[in-house]
């Protein structure tokens, strides 16, 4: 293979299995010749992501003149994905960035050298990308960081403005109204899980951020009012979030760091279903004592069976379990099946599956007094999560429970829109509402999260009704010309 600005890639020979042998090079002439030479396993592909990341390594991009003919995809993987790990981009952030080059852009303008893309075709692919808003924001990063990397001679202009791609229409459902959460308060009462993300998420959380609460960053607000009477509030103290793919990490800007009130209606019961995850203490032997700790849900389904006599020959018993079927009395199209006499079988029919999650726990073993190991529990306690389950499980018995309860579904995002709904509902000031909320500027309110619903629908109609009703309203004709003497 002929030898490029980044070096060399030859194949060297091909193993039984099929797999390629590759011996990449890399040479630095500035400042004193040198090169690294490395074998690897693989395709073409990998051979030249190598090739760039030696490239990088022997900081071959000094020399501007010299600027090494790159691919974009060799650039993404040799460079720039390096780059977002070693300064310190989520684990989230990286896999979204992934998703998006592999499905957008490197069908199109992986095997372009970087040097050879121009402005026009980039805006092209941008607008034409079935996600042009993420497209945009990474293939600019991407871009501009190349430039920075001197692989590239000018910079983009790949402002928005220029591009004018229009953002896909944003279809959510619409929060519950007042009376819906309300509904729901009572009728979640005794789903554990759900309704304790419910009231912790209702104060205007994130979904993130709701997951990280501990005990530890439960704090109480005392206010004494004009009269003397002394108000006490429950309240979390919002500084860290937790995903699926990172964990704990800090919040999602610096705004964020904030302090959530819980609102007095749900306070009693939020209060009682936290304490319900304290740690289990018991006594094993004199001095050695065992402290349980709430670990999450189990996540395994328990089949419901039911045993039933069926009479007739064979085929008929297999058309009476086929009607069951199809009517959803049994969850199995073909069953066991028994034959204990002439025309009379035993079936066992799978009814379903009893979902209802099981407690998981961690025990931890500590030797010393009563009062010593009452207090190891609790520090324990106080720095574990409340709600240790993953974010897929979560949405999974969300979705569930409000089904079962017969309420109208809204994603678990949405109690955030709800709260801050609520809070314009309430007369809550624009800036206020911002700042309880973490968000940088109060437009975020308006066109992310205040959202419409029939109770607003309703005051509304009745303020239009009572205008027209009201005999003191302004009236009259509009006239062009008027001779005012």
């Amino acid at each position: 293979m002929p030898k490029g600005k980044l070096g060399s890639v030859r194949l060297v020979s091909t193993e039984p299995d099929g797999t390629c042998v590759w011996r990449v090079k890399a040479e630095k002439r500035a400042g004193g010749r040198r090169s690294i030479t490395r074998t690897i396993r693989g395709t073409e592909r990998d051979a030249r992501i190598l090739a760039a990341e030696l490239a990088k390594e022997l900081d071959s991009s000094v020399d501007p003149d010299c600027m090494p003919q790159v691919t974009l995809e060799e650039y993404y993987y040799g460079m720039y994905r390096p780059w977002m790990e070693d300064s310190g981009c989520t684990r989230e952030h990286i896999r979204n960035v992934d998703a998006n080059f592999e499905k957008h852009i490197a069908p199109r303008h992986g095997s372009r050298a970087l040097d050879s893309l121009t402005e026009e075709e980039v805006r092209v692919l941008i607008k034409e990308s079935s996600a042009a808003r993420n497209t945009h924001r990474y293939y600019r990063a991407i871009l501009n960081k190349a430039y920075e990397d001197r692989y590239i001679p000018r910079k983009f202009d790949l402002r928005k403005s220029e591009i004018n791609y229009k953002k896909a229409p944003r279809r959510k459902p619409a929060p519950w109204s007042v009376g819906e959460f309300r509904d729901a308060i009572e009728k979640l009462r005794g789903s554990e899980l759900v309704e304790t993300y419910m009231l912790i998420a209702s104060c205007g959380l994130r979904v993130e951020e709701a997951l990280a609460i501990s005990p530890s960053k439960m704090v109480a607000l005392e206010t004494t009012t004009s009269e003397g009477e002394t108000k006490r509030l429950l309240a979390f103290e919002i500084d860290s979030a937790y995903t699926d793919v990172d964990g704990m990490k800090t919040t999602k800007t610096p705004e964020s760091t904030r302090t959530a009130t819980v609102a007095p209606l749900v306070q009693p019961r939020l209060i009682e279903l936290i304490d319900q995850t304290r740690p289990i203490l018991e006594e094993e032997a004199p001095g050695v004592w065992s402290i349980r700790l709430f670990d999450g849900y189990s996540r395994a389904r328990h089949p419901r069976y039911e045993t039933r006599l069926l009479k007739g020959t064979r085929s008929e018993v297999d058309g009476q379990i086929a009607r069951m079927y199809e009517t959803g009395q049994t969850k199995a199209r073909w069953p066991q099946l028994e034959k204990i006499a002439d025309g009379t079988y035993v079936v066992r029919l799978l009814c379903g599956y009893d979902d209802e999650p099981i407690k998981r726990y961690d025990e931890v073993i500590y030797a010393g007094s009563a009062d010593e190991a009452r207090a190891e529990a609790e520090r324990l306690w106080r720095c574990r999560r409340i709600m240790p389950c993953s974010h897929s499980y979560l949405n999974q018995r969300w979705k569930r429970e409000l089904e079962n309860a017969g309420l109208r579904y809204v994603p678990p995002s949405s109690l955030r829109s709800m709260s801050e709904t609520f809070s314009a509902r309430a007369g809550i000031a624009d800036g206020v509402t911002s700042k309880l909320y973490g968000h940088t500027t109060y437009v975020t309110d308006y066109n992310n999260y205040l959202g419409i619903g029939l109770d607003d629908h309703v005051a509304a109609v009745e303020k239009i009704n009572a205008l027209l009703t009201d005999p003191q309203a302004a009236s009259g004709t509009r006239k062009a010309d008027i001779d005012w003497g």
